[in-house]
């Protein structure tokens, strides 16, 4: 099942004390005894090289940034040369420069192997600019499935998030902009208030 699957938890469990390269290497497990071939070290090597991280092959984990990490973290499962990749929120714990870099690189790498590949993601925008499809879940069951442009609507997102949103197009990318949280019907109050809030310039 691993040489058909890989699988990257949102948060995963990580040995900071571990280098890059030991790290890559846990992909070659399922197809392993207790020692790394010559061909195995060479497929470590090479998706070691496609990442960008031949320069930190040798360092730590603890000395990388987020982003870094985040590709050590994909540089393991492609390793693994499974067909199927499974991943939760790989963008969550990273900043713009590196969710968008994360985002292009892991497309490019299911274009050039033909993989597939599965992201369960919040991002909207990001979802809508990189998927060929898109899966919509609204409480544990398929609300819609089909292009971004098929699925992501103002009414879908309302139902589903409880926002109102507004969608359009920039340079040929799609983008949504949440405007305003709608309460649910069965939301129990806040609990607060006009005349609990200070007045300005009233002072307790």
């Amino acid at each position: 099942m691993a040489q058909l699957i890989a699988y990257v938890p949102q948060q995963p469990v990580l040995n900071l004390a571990v280098s890059v390269i030991d790290a890559v290497k846990i992909g070659r497990s399922p197809y392993i005894g207790y020692t790394l071939s010559k061909n195995d070290e060479n497929i470590v090597f090479k998706v070691i090289e496609q990442l960008g991280l031949t320069e930190h092959a040798f360092r730590s984990l603890r000395e990388l940034s987020g982003g870094e990490r985040q590709r050590v973290l994909l540089s393991r499962v492609i390793a693994q040369q499974a067909r199927i990749l499974l991943l939760d929120e790989p963008t969550s714990a990273l900043d713009l420069k590196n969710q968008l870099e994360m985002a292009t690189l892991l497309r490019a790498i299911q274009k050039q192997q033909q993989l597939t590949v599965i992201v369960a993601i919040h991002d909207l925008n990001l979802a809508a600019r990189f998927s060929d499809s898109v899966v919509q879940l609204k409480q544990g069951k398929i609300y819609a499935h089909g292009s971004w442009n098929e699925t992501m609507t103002e009414q879908s997102i309302l139902e589903i998030y409880g926002v109102q949103a507004f969608l359009s197009e920039v340079q040929g990318f799609p983008y949504m902009v949440s405007l305003n949280a709608v309460p649910d019907r069965n939301d129990p109050p806040s609990g607060i208030d006009d005349g609990d809030l200070p007045k300005r310039g009233a002072s307790k």
